[in-house]
């Protein structure tokens, strides 16, 4: 399918949902393993255990979305890189091993007996930075026709970059988020930084 104007203005906005949700479960899986260190109630493992699995599972569906737009895959009607950039064949520009698609579909998405078969060993601040490099990449030989498109994708790498805080509310490092959980509010402050080893 050829996309039109209308279809390419649509596209952009999927895709940077995508690049922002990636962006976002990776900072709220570091708080989520913050938390569950922290947490010394049974109730309070289990919320924050919940929390991990979560963000993980959120972070690895983005991952292969973006994957996929970025390598040109999938059917006629899927939005892809080479839409909005010349020379982006999508086999000189891999994100990733093409076997991760099927341990992706497998793991995330089917109920499958291969599930036991298959490793769930995934570097997520690799897989991070491999796919944002890619981005980052990508929307530098974007046409310069589509460029303004591509405004909020590159604002969402930049922040990244800077290492902006999680949540609406901040002040300097720290960030106050409330989530409701189970029916009752969580409040909590933390800071930014290094993914922390998982405990569990």
């Amino acid at each position: 399918m050829q996309p039109t104007q209308q279809d390419l203005e649509a596209g952009v906005k999927a895709v940077e949902y995508e690049l922002s949700a990636l962006i976002s479960a990776m900072r709220a899986n570091h708080l989520a393993l913050r938390q569950l260190k922290a947490a010394t109630s049974n109730s309070a493992q289990q919320i924050w255990q919940t929390f991990d699995n979560c963000t993980q599972e959120a972070f690895l569906i983005h991952y292969r979305n973006l994957k996929q737009f970025l390598n040109n895959q999938k059917g006629g009607n899927d939005v892809k890189a080479k839409h909005y950039a010349d020379n982006w064949s999508g086999s000189a520009n891999v994100v990733g091993e093409s076997s991760e698609d099927t341990r992706l579909n497998r793991l995330l998405a089917h109920i499958s007996y291969d599930r036991a078969k298959l490793t769930r060993d995934w570097n997520y601040p690799n897989l991070e930075q491999l796919v944002c490099n890619a981005f980052d990449n990508f929307v530098n030989r974007v046409r310069p026709q589509h460029k303004p498109l591509f405004d909020g994708c590159r604002q969402a790498l930049l922040s990244r970059k800077a290492g902006a805080p999680l949540g609406p509310v901040s002040n300097g490092t720290a960030t106050v988020t409330v989530f409701s959980v189970a029916g009752f509010d969580s409040c909590f402050t933390h800071e930014m930084g290094p993914r922390p080893e998982r405990q569990v």
